[in-house]
């Protein structure tokens, strides 16, 4: 079954669908916590239902009591009393299965071997009865209303009688024709059993990413990403992939 489904920039709200409490989570390191600060802002500001929305933020935890600034600023939301936002703390192991150790400094692409980065692989373990998140990178501002637009996406998803959407994303157009998937890493997937999806998909920005978790947990994902990322780091001369971590 076709896996993605993949963002419309002008798509329109439609108005009779039911609201739904929305769950965006972000994952933050020392170095991101100023565009947390503004993504959380951006997100309040333009959200009219702000009661339906909620934010989770993940930090390591031995950073999350010695991060500069992050508790005051905690409190400070809490304090405004329409803000639902919550601290979560993770470990370098609960990533690890997930992480690209192939990623170097000189593909000006290391900031991907941060363990922040891997939390959306383990989002259907740390949250077993939620139906759905937004995953946002902390370099994101948001522009319009998020729980509305998330509630149209997730419409389109799940009112498919065709396909199941495992998530939702914005592909990539710049590298017009490209495989999405390397061929030599399809086919190696592809020869030991595990089940990627067709090499033609695009590739896409895992920045801004809505997981449907029950699907995820439904199409038993979280087997299927560590088989994916544990032939990868076993790959020490010809890795399948190292430009990314996000997609995998």
């Amino acid at each position: 079954t076709q896996p993605f489904y993949f963002f419309k920039m002008n798509g329109t709200v439609t108005k009779e669908e039911k609201e739904e409490y929305v769950h965006v989570v972000v994952a933050c390191g020392l170095k991101h916590f100023p565009g947390l600060k503004a993504l959380v802002n951006s997100l309040y500001h333009n959200t009219a239902t702000q009661h339906l929305l909620f934010v989770h933020v993940f930090v390591l935890d031995k950073e999350i009591h010695t991060m500069t600034g992050l508790q005051p600023w905690y409190e400070k939301q809490l304090a405004q009393g329409n803000r639902n936002i919550t601290l979560h703390d993770f470990t370098s192991k609960q990533v690890a299965p997930y992480v690209n150790p192939h990623v170097t400094a000189d593909l000006g692409k290391d900031r991907l071997k941060a363990d922040a980065n891997y939390v959306r692989f383990i989002l259907s373990q740390r949250f077993p009865d939620l139906p759905a998140m937004l995953w946002v990178d902390t370099d994101v501002i948001v522009q319009g209303d998020i729980v509305e637009w998330v509630q149209q996406q997730r419409q389109k998803m799940t009112t498919s009688t065709k396909n199941k959407y495992l998530l939702a994303a914005f592909p990539r157009r710049r590298n017009k024709g490209l495989l999405g998937v390397k061929k030599r890493a399809w086919e190696f997937l592809r020869r030991r059993g595990v089940n990627v999806a067709d090499a033609l998909y695009p590739n896409f920005n895992a920045g801004v990413l809505l997981l449907d978790l029950h699907q995820w947990r439904k199409q038993h994902m979280d087997k299927t990403m560590q088989q994916i990322c544990g032939h990868n780091q076993k790959q020490i001369v010809r890795p399948l992939y190292n430009e990314s971590g996000s997609q995998a």
